[in-house]
């Protein structure tokens, strides 16, 4: 394990009992399109609430880098199923890095259209 991840959380693996899971990736997308995706949340059982979408075009978890170099990221959705709706181009919740890429048009039910970094 690298030790600039960042943890998921507090779950542990078999292998390295007492130390949490990491993701870690990274993501270059360039002279690309990401275009017409959807993310859409799950609906509502009885007495609970309905699932989130997030990151119609892209979704970039914790301990993620993503970054987009020239490239353009339109006509996305996050549409949430009686939850959350946001980030319909991109939602980041760590390092993103859009280096001259055109993020637009994209569309998010509950707000943040183009991009949402979910965390403050």
């Amino acid at each position: 394990m690298s030790s600039s991840c960042w943890p998921t959380g507090s779950v542990t693996s078999s292998a390295t009992p007492g130390r949490p899971r990491r993701a870690c990736s990274t993501l270059t997308i360039t002279d690309s399109a990401v275009t017409h995706n959807l993310a859409r949340g799950g609906r509502s059982g009885a007495g609970t609430n309905g699932g989130a979408g997030l990151g119609g075009g892209l979704f970039n978890d914790t301990g993620s880098t993503l970054t987009i170099t020239d490239a353009q990221v339109t006509y996305n959705f996050a549409i949430g199923g009686f939850g959350q709706g946001v980030g319909g181009g991109v939602y980041s919740l760590r390092v993103f890095v859009p280096d001259g890429a055109v993020i637009k048009k994209n569309h998010a039910s509950t707000g943040n259209d183009d991009t949402d970094t979910g965390f403050p």
